[in-house]
């Protein structure tokens, strides 16, 4: 799989505060490693980001304010990290993604969804299981929220969930022409499918075949165009 997110929010809790993206080969969070009650915590992989500016570790403690790739290698045992940085996080366009090939993880980060940056690779071994839990997380870390009048419930907002896309370049105009037996040359760039409408708010109708360039006779006085990606 290859999955992203974009983190538009989240509260100022503590320090370490986390919004992103995990993978966990079971679904018991919260387990206390050491206590192991319901069993020894699972191995997961996360991409994620922390709070900027102040928060209530301290309180007034500022945020980590990057990327993390939070990770636990082995069940039962400590965490550790495979990379992170890129901070300041440019909230609320905050991507986060996790790309997995066999059981080699790779995590990016990325503040518009096309220029991605590599945070680093982690290869679990033994191999992780074929089916995994992959999705959004949000831990406000209330542990490190120094007055304990201060913990409670925390918001967070996660966007653009799914599968990796390939982003193209937005397509745009690049010459408009008027021809010398009255007919219009129109080229664009990026791609997109050509549309003309009667009116600027439209409707909007795709121009049947229309590749650029793509030259033609107006038949109103009055025609609007756009490229739809």
């Amino acid at each position: 799989f290859d999955k992203v997110l974009r983190v538009e929010y989240q509260d100022n809790s503590s320090q370490w505060s986390r919004a992103g993206l995990i993978v966990r080969d079971v679904l018991n969070f919260g387990v206390d490693r050491a206590a192991q009650g319901e069993g020894a915590a699972g191995r997961y992989q996360k991409c994620h980001v922390n709070p900027v500016g102040p928060t209530l570790t301290g309180p007034g403690t500022g945020g980590n304010g990057a990327w993390e790739t939070n990770r636990r290698l082995t069940t039962g045992a400590a965490t550790t990290a495979a990379g992170g940085g890129g901070g300041p996080v440019p909230y609320p366009n905050a991507w986060c993604r996790i790309k997995r090939t066999g059981s080699t993880f790779e995590m990016f980060r990325s503040s518009d969804a096309v220029t991605w940056t590599s945070l680093g690779t982690t290869t679990f071994d033994p191999a992780m299981p074929a089916k995994l839990y992959v999705g959004p997380e949000f831990a406000p870390e209330n542990g490190n929220v120094t007055n304990e009048a201060d913990r409670g419930t925390w918001l967070a907002k996660i966007r653009d969930y799914g599968d990796f896309k390939v982003a193209s370049a937005a397509a745009k105009f690049s010459k408009i022409a008027k021809n010398a037996d009255g007919s219009i040359t129109i080229e664009w760039t990026g791609g997109g499918t050509l549309q003309a409408g009667a009116s600027v708010a439209g409707p909007w109708q795709d121009v049947a075949g229309a590749a650029s360039p793509y030259t033609f006779k107006p038949s109103t006085a009055a025609l609007f165009g756009r490229i739809k990606n």
